[in-house]
């Protein structure tokens, strides 16, 4: 790891604790310094940048579904700007959608691509969370994680690249990283 490298835990998986006070207590008491938010936090900006800064934590990124992305863009962006976020990642389609077929990786690819740019004019970098679904073929052998960046085309889309959700689509990390 380099010094410019960041550890955050990813908030979504304490969610079964109680409360967002809860789980940022057992963060901080953990020795994390960076969190990843979820797209709830999000709504609550202030109050939660407020139980950050009361733990002396930070939020280095969020994941925000793709309706608050295509229908308040503006709304995340300055909730991005007050927890200091520069990368949101979208984490996942909706469980009926993870079976489309390789037109709809296509088009997904390309509205992902145009929110990335329009993200990007505002300082922020967008990407997608992988999952062992988008390793499915979806046009001959390309799977839809393929299908999705290439219609990206040269956007800024991102990869958050979960590694433990490739094995379990029966991927090797290295041949994908």
């Amino acid at each position: 790891m380099s010094i410019t490298d960041v550890l955050s835990i990813q908030l979504y998986t304490l969610r079964a604790l109680d409360s967002l006070e809860r789980i940022l207590d057992v963060v901080a008491e953990a020795g994390y310094r960076h969190v990843e938010t979820i797209g709830s936090h999000l709504d609550d900006a202030a109050g939660v940048r407020a139980g950050l800064d009361a733990r002396g934590l930070r939020a280095s990124s969020s994941h925000v579904g793709l309706p608050a992305l295509r229908e308040r863009p503006d709304a995340v962006i300055a909730a991005c700007r007050t927890l200091g976020i520069e990368q949101l990642f979208m984490p996942a389609v909706p469980p009926e959608q993870r079976d489309m077929a390789a037109a709809g990786w296509r088009e997904l690819g390309r509205e992902l691509g145009r929110m990335a740019e329009r993200f990007a004019r505002d300082g922020i970098r967008l990407g997608y969370h992988n999952h062992h679904w988008e390793l499915a073929a979806k046009d001959g052998t390309r799977t839809a994680l393929e299908l999705l960046f290439e219609a990206a085309g040269d956007s800024p889309l991102a990869w958050q690249a979960d590694v433990a959700w490739l094995v379990r689509g029966g991927a090797d990390p290295e041949v994908w990283l």
